[in-house]
């Protein structure tokens, strides 16, 4: 087997840490019933001055699509 070149190796590793926080935030997705739910999940686990609502408009998922 043919040894990889050391930016290969990190380019592999990174894009499989990557997936990893794909795979983490699908499965953090499919535990909610809405994006309000794992917005106030999100916003407790900040902290208290994050507001829920903020974190939806930063998202760019606000209804009717405006930022605050």
């Amino acid at each position: 087997m043919r040894k990889l070149s050391t930016s290969r190796r990190r380019a592999a590793s990174t894009c499989g840490r990557v997936e990893d926080r794909e795979s983490a935030l699908l499965q953090e997705f499919q535990r909610f019933d809405s994006v309000a739910s794992l917005a106030q999940a999100t916003a407790v686990r900040l902290g208290r001055q994050t507001r829920p609502e903020d974190l939806i408009a930063e998202a760019g998922l606000a209804v009717g699509g405006c930022d605050r």
